[in-house]
């Protein structure tokens, strides 16, 4: 069985890309296939070589528009793809009304919808065009999963939520490669050139703006007026790394926080930090979250988080808060919790290898249902 997923982009930056990939890992590939058509095209930091290397197939087509040239683009190419697929997976919800009717006549009848976030969209203007464009999607597609409940009942509506009539996908991760382990933290901390009473904060996630790194700077500047101990640790790129960095110089705190980069090996670096902050714009249930208390790191999240990315040791706090308040709230965190979490979230259902048989059971359940119906 080959399952086509449509996404945007697959850059290993990509959060959405993250989640698939971890399934697409721990799956029986002997059974089910994932194959991958995306439209926005990067040329460096991807998982092509992966995909291929698993076994996969990755298509690249134009960026999605409202005309009928690009109806007959769509049209010729899941044409070309007639009889490839069972089942079409789509990541990014609103994009289905421009997909579903053209899918169905080339013979791909099952089509999962995928909620990854509570939120339609960054800003008023996208977030009005996309309910409606979820409206539909939700009208002409016979399956539906979500990262949350949150996510389901925004998507899908009160009723499709409350009669169970969704997936409920979790973000999971390996989460043996994600516990504490004293030997990562004693290695992470030389590496970052950290002292020993250095108290770290440290956050994991792309450089844009719906991170909301820059408050994090300001939160930073006030714990440093009460603690000179402080450092914050950023694991990531994109494309506000020079603004943050002239804030913190501007703020007088640059000596104060490392900028990591893109890595490999963030599951080790989880066990370097001794608090997680994550004062996300918006956010669905993140990787990182999970990552982060998988590592048994006591965690402040915003209150655009869902509720239930709270699997461990979490406090929420509002984004209405200053920088100031934020700050207390992090310097009463205590930091002597815990830190064998691995158990906890994995009963939570956050344990990938579990996760991907219930996974691979959905996707075969639709191929039955499928032939009984025919």
């Amino acid at each position: 069985m080959r399952i086509l997923h449509l996404v945007s982009n697959i850059r290993v930056s990509n959060g959405i890309m993250n989640v698939i990939m971890n399934y697409y890992r721990n799956i029986d590939r002997n059974l089910i296939q994932f194959d991958f058509v995306y439209f926005d095209e990067f040329d460096t930091n991807t998982f092509k070589n992966e995909i291929t290397a698993l076994g996969g197939r990755i298509y690249k087509i134009n960026r999605p528009r409202l005309s009928w040239k690009y109806e007959k683009e769509v049209f010729s190419f899941f044409e070309q793809q007639k009889g490839e697929h069972q089942i079409l997976h789509i990541h990014e919800v609103f994009l289905a009304p421009l997909f579903v009717p053209v899918v169905k006549r080339n013979g791909i009848s099952s089509i999962v919808i995928h909620a990854h976030s509570s939120a339609f969209g960054s800003n008023k203007k996208s977030s009005f065009r996309n309910r409606i464009l979820c409206y539909f999607a939700n009208k002409i597609c016979n399956y539906r999963a979500a990262c949350s409940e949150e996510a389901a009942n925004k998507y899908y509506g009160k009723k499709i939520f409350l009669n169970n009539q969704y997936l409920l996908i979790h973000n999971a991760i390996d989460v043996e490669r994600y516990g504490y382990k004293i030997e990562n933290r004693k290695r992470y901390r030389s590496l970052f050139q950290l002292e020993d009473d250095d108290i770290v904060i440290g956050t994991v996630g792309r450089l844009e703006r719906e991170k909301n790194h820059q408050f994090l700077l300001d939160i930073l500047e006030k714990l440093l007026k009460q603690n000179l101990h402080y450092k914050l640790l950023l694991v990531g790129e994109g494309s506000l790394e020079e603004t943050l960095r002239e804030k913190s110089i501007q703020l007088g705190i640059e000596h104060r926080v490392i900028f990591a980069g893109k890595r490999t090996d963030v599951n080790r670096i989880y066990s370097c930090m001794d608090i997680f902050v994550q004062p996300s714009i918006y956010e669905g249930l993140s990787l990182a979250s999970v990552e982060a208390q998988t590592a048994g790191l006591p965690c402040v999240f915003s209150d655009t988080i869902t509720k239930e990315a709270d699997l461990v040791q979490t406090t929420y706090v509002s984004l209405d808060d200053n920088a100031e308040r934020w700050a207390d709230i992090v310097m009463n965190i205590d930091l002597g919790q815990n830190r064998d979490t691995v158990d906890l979230v994995r009963k939570k259902g956050y344990d990938i290898k579990q996760e991907a048989l219930k996974l691979m059971d959905f996707y075969r359940s639709i191929s039955i249902h499928d032939l009984e119906e025919t």
